[in-house]
């Protein structure tokens, strides 16, 4: 009986199974040895290359209490501006119903440290002062270039996506020196650090150098025009006591209106007395400041912003939750993966090189 086609084609595909299973045991020493060449390679690999190691760090936004002084001196220049634009209240009673100053919320100062942490004006700066210093061998343009995109490449800001973590941010960054990238790391935090303080205290100090010369100018302004206003009067008083006199007018009239109201063309007929002693009193005032309605309350701003405080030590953007500490594992090379992907490769090395072989030897 003649075996069927089906029968005949699986008696075949297990004699080629096997004897490919007992090519390959016979060849085992080949592949062992190939394999053990890629593991050599690799531990060889592991052994030259330079071990980098990677520093971390994380943050997390201010607490609350870090932006009071911050505020508060936003409230000082509140209230001054308020006070600079109200006429006739009462400093005690003023109150700042709207912000002209926006209070600073923990957010918005931790975005502007992540504005700061991940500017290229930052990067060029820790390139310029501490990273470049470092490798003095780089005395070309090429260098230098080749040296910034390192320092890109193995400097890292990760922002998780998980929701529960959006605000802690990680700072990574990779060296040869363990100790060294650990001291970078916690340079490179804390000068965004100084960097996002110091753009909240120019702001403040622009604000507050811009509020206090208008303020200054204000008071100045009515003071001229109060001084110019009492010059006119006297050269109007000095007309009306020269006709007083020709007309021999030495009190006003004991009919017709009040003496306060003889003014303009009238002015005249208050008398030669009392137009004298009015000059006199007029002559001899050193200040017009009590008589400038708008006064009090800019000198009241005035005062204010000259006691608004910019010594601000205490205000910062960010909450370091991890400093970087000095790494004790590289992270390249990987110790454990190089030489199971060296054992893997040699395998497959091993394996395709006795199935090429035993191919090659088999006849057409």
């Amino acid at each position: 009986m003649q075996p069927t086609p089906q029968a005949a084609s699986l008696r075949t595909d297990e004699i080629d199974l096997r004897e490919l299973v007992l090519t390959l045991w016979r060849s085992r020493l080949t592949i062992l040895a190939t394999t053990l060449v890629a593991v050599l390679i690799s531990m060889g690999y592991i052994l030259l290359s330079t071990p980098i190691y990677e520093a971390k760090a994380q943050t997390l936004p201010p607490p609350a209490n870090a932006l009071a002084g911050y505020n508060a001196t936003l409230q000082m220049l509140d209230t001054a501006q308020v006070a600079a634009t109200s006429v006739g209240m009462d400093s005690s009673s003023l109150t700042t119903t709207s912000y002209s100053y926006p209070r600073l919320s923990t957010e918005d100062a931790y975005q502007i440290f992540l504005q700061q942490l991940q500017s290229r004006s930052l990067l060029q700066y820790f390139f310029d002062t501490t990273y470049l210093p470092a490798h003095p061998d780089a005395k070309t343009d090429e260098d230098r270039h080749r040296l910034l995109a390192g320092l890109d490449d193995s400097l890292t800001i990760q922002v998780p996506k998980n929701s529960l973590d959006q605000n802690q941010v990680a700072l990574t960054l990779q060296g040869d020196d363990p100790q060294q990238v650990a001291d970078w790391t916690n340079l490179y935090l804390q000068t965004a650090s100084d960097w996002a303080r110091k753009q909240l205290l120019d702001t403040l100090l622009r604000t507050l150098q811009t509020q206090t010369a208008n303020t200054h100018n204000q008071i100045a302004t009515l003071r001229d025009v109060a001084k110019t206003h009492r010059q006119n009067q006297i050269v109007r008083l000095e007309a009306a006591l020269q006709v007083a006199q020709d007309i021999h007018l030495a009190d006003p009239p004991t009919t017709g209106n009040l003496i306060t109201s003889y003014t303009g063309d009238t002015l005249y007929l208050r008398g030669t007395k009392a137009l004298q002693a009015e000059l006199a009193v007029l002559r001899a005032r050193t200040s017009d400041d009590p008589y400038i309605k708008e006064l009090p309350n800019l000198l009241y701003a005035q005062q204010l912003l000259q006691k608004v405080s910019l010594d601000l030590k205490n205000v910062t953007t960010v909450t370091i939750d991890q400093l970087a500490s000095k790494p004790v594992n590289p992270v390249k090379p990987k110790m454990v993966l190089v030489p199971a992907i060296a054992v893997l490769l040699g395998l497959m090395l091993g394996i395709f090189f006795v199935l090429v072989r035993q191919a090659w030897r088999q006849p057409l």
